[in-house]
């Protein structure tokens, strides 16, 4: 299957980061990245354990929380944005 996925400008460039440091191009990452969240098995999870590959991105990609909670907010914000133009 082929999907095209549009993501917001500041993740592309975490994305990136995290794959290269990973040795592998966005698209590998991304699809180990998927095959990862529906293989794993549905055991219940600690959330230590849910929270983990997110953090390590975050560590990764040295933001600091000041960066992280603007990343953040400015996601909510054009999502908000784009969801107020159609409709």
């Amino acid at each position: 299957m082929h999907v095209t996925i549009r993501l917001a400008p500041e993740v592309a460039p975490i994305i990136q980061q995290v794959a290269t440091e990973k040795g592998k191009d966005v698209a590998s990452f991304l699809e180990e990245f998927i095959q990862e969240a529906f293989t794993v098995p549905r055991r219940s999870r600690t959330l230590d354990e849910i929270l983990a590959p997110f953090r390590a991105q975050v560590e990764a990609s040295s933001m600091n929380d000041t960066e992280l909670e603007a990343f953040f907010e400015a996601v909510r914000e054009q999502r908000f944005q784009e969801q107020q133009s159609h409709g």
